[in-house]
């Protein structure tokens, strides 16, 4: 019979044995049988899939991977940062975090614009910004001038919305631009 030694990573505290039947033997749980490799597999944690823990565990190593998640966000639409009266037909949002990446997508569209006015945003990203990001836009029912324009803002968890003249000059949008039923669907990937 041969015997193997786990690598101290998988945290088995043991060995185990090739045999007919695959055994494990834990130092603080003693042997432990499994008849199918897909049964060790599955108690090991590992069968098919390569779980992180749910919180991240940072690694200075700049070739190791040391987060990964799936998930939803509910991406509303501000006016001068307040949401008085706003609705929704729609407001989904999805991402993806990769190390220090996210990739994200949302669908926002809106039954009433509601009465706050100012500076229109998009809030509730799921992670906070490290770095300026811009984004990518479809709009519907939306005014603006020659170039609608998105950009993950710097320290928040809000995109700002902007529009672009040809002429270069760059205005935020503002409640004035939407309409009870406006759409935006976007997509973004940002650092954390």
């Amino acid at each position: 019979m041969a015997t193997k030694k786990f690598p101290s990573e998988l945290a088995s505290r043991g060995t185990v044995k090739v045999t007919d039947k695959l055994l494990i033997h834990n130092i603080d749980t003693g042997v432990k049988q499994y008849t199918t490799v897909d049964e060790l597999l599955d108690a090991l944690g590992i069968k098919g899939q390569v779980k992180f823990p749910a919180v991240q565990v940072r690694s200075a190593g700049v070739n190791t991977l040391d987060d990964y998640e799936e998930g939803t966000w509910t991406p509303a639409i501000a006016f001068g940062g307040a949401s008085t009266g706003i609705t929704y037909t729609t407001q989904d949002g999805t991402y993806t975090k990769i190390g220090n990446m996210v990739f994200l997508r949302a669908e926002i569209e809106l039954l009433s614009k509601g009465t706050a006015t100012g500076v229109a945003t998009i809030a509730g990203l799921p992670f906070t910004v490290g770095k300026i990001a811009p984004i990518s836009i479809y709009a519907s029912l939306i005014t603006f001038a020659d170039f609608l324009e998105g950009v993950a803002n710097v320290s928040t968890t809000t995109i700002l919305l902007r529009e672009i003249s040809n002429a270069g000059t760059r205005t935020s949008l503002a409640d004035t631009d939407f309409a009870n039923n406006s759409l935006l669907i976007i997509s973004c990937t940002y650092t954390v």
